[in-house]
């Protein structure tokens, strides 16, 4: 559940940009003959509908109509009572409740006959309810609209960068105090949720696992008006030399340098399988995950999205897992704004080693 602060401040996007965004959408759906847009969203995946209307779904689920022509419509299975709220932090002013989405969807389809009704990311939708959706609208085309919004989003606005750029001084800066509280890992992950949650994030997810040795490591995504960011690192407790994190390290170090527009995935997977390589004893994972995905930490993208090459301008979370023998692991994760020439570090609050040593609590 979505536990922090939820806004519409003006000052941290225009209201002018949630219309120019509504406005893309429609453009789309007018050029495909599509007589409305829906967009689904839950508490785990609703960055579409935020980005569009600014709402969070920290209640169960909902969709977002979008026609040609006209304001959107937000359907939810919530009652009246919280209408006077959700306006007061979003775009959208027309709020229809009622305990069956799909018949919530017919009404607003009738309103808006011609052309075929569209699902953004039908893949994602809950099983059922397209299915309802569609007995409710046996008579007109349903089709699958792909990841029509998600591409709107991908190339973020100069608002938007500097609202990315916050969330991800936030992330690093909740990694550096978990690293830096002195005492038993309940106390470092609570100073560091702490920090973030005073600083008014609408979210943040904390992990702890336990490291090599005496180490540690700790993961921190943080959504700041809607906008998430990523950084971790492994913290040691003690000055033992490790050859897994000598070598953990030069291969972060390496897929860093190999990040800028243009590069694919298995550019940075090779870069780091040099210095990793395949042994036995030890397996390791890395990802790099564009900022429109964190939300889900990238477990919504489709198979395709992971192979695109980057695109200038767009953000993303660098992460590198490393598994030893013994069930421990190394972890390190990055935001970064992605240029042709390379990139620009977003949690540059912690040092750029991937592995921290600490004095042990």
């Amino acid at each position: 559940m979505k536990r922090g602060l939820v806004v519409l401040d003006p000052l941290d996007v225009a209201l002018e940009e949630y219309t120019r965004r509504v406005g893309a959408l429609q453009d789309r759906l007018r050029a495909i003959g599509c007589g409305l847009g829906l967009i689904y969203g839950d508490v785990y995946r609703s960055g579409d509908i935020t980005y569009l209307t600014n709402l969070c779904l920290y209640w169960n689920e909902g969709i977002l109509a979008v026609p040609p022509e006209g304001m959107p419509v937000f359907l939810t299975k919530l009652s009246p009572r919280v209408h006077p709220w959700m306006r007061s932090i979003s775009t959208v002013g027309d709020l229809r409740s009622g305990q069956d989405l799909a018949a919530l969807v017919e009404a607003v389809a009738a309103e808006h006959p011609g052309g075929s009704v569209g699902l953004v990311e039908e893949m994602w939708w809950p099983a059922p309810l397209v299915e309802a959706v569609r007995k409710r609208l046996v008579d007109r085309p349903v089709r699958d609209l792909g990841s029509v919004v998600r591409g709107l989003r991908r190339r973020p606005s100069e608002a938007e960068r500097q609202l990315l750029r916050q969330s991800a001084r936030l992330a690093a800066t909740a990694v550096a105090v978990a690293a830096s509280t002195p005492g038993e890992r309940s106390e470092r992950v609570a100073a560091a949720e702490r920090e973030v949650r005073s600083a008014g994030v609408r979210d943040v997810v904390l992990w702890w696992d336990p490291g090599p040795g005496r180490g540690w490591s700790i993961e921190v995504l943080v959504d700041w008006r809607g906008y998430w960011a990523h950084a971790a690192r492994t913290v040691l407790e003690d000055r033992a030399r490790l050859e897994a994190g000598e070598r953990f390290a030069e291969a972060y170090r390496r897929a860093t340098t190999t990040l800028r527009a243009g590069v694919q995935i298995r550019q940075v997977e090779a870069e780091v399988r040099a210095w990793l390589g395949s042994r036995p004893d030890e397996r390791w994972s890395v990802d790099v995950v564009e900022h429109v995905d964190l939300e889900t930490r990238g477990e919504h993208r489709l198979p395709q999205v992971r192979d695109e090459p980057l695109a200038e301008g767009t953000v993303v979370s660098l992460e590198l897992r490393l598994w030893g023998p013994d069930g421990t692991r190394w972890v390190a994760a990055d935001t970064y704004e992605v240029y042709r020439d390379g990139v620009r570090w977003l949690t540059d609050r912690l040092p750029p080693d991937p592995v921290v040593r600490v004095e042990g609590g």
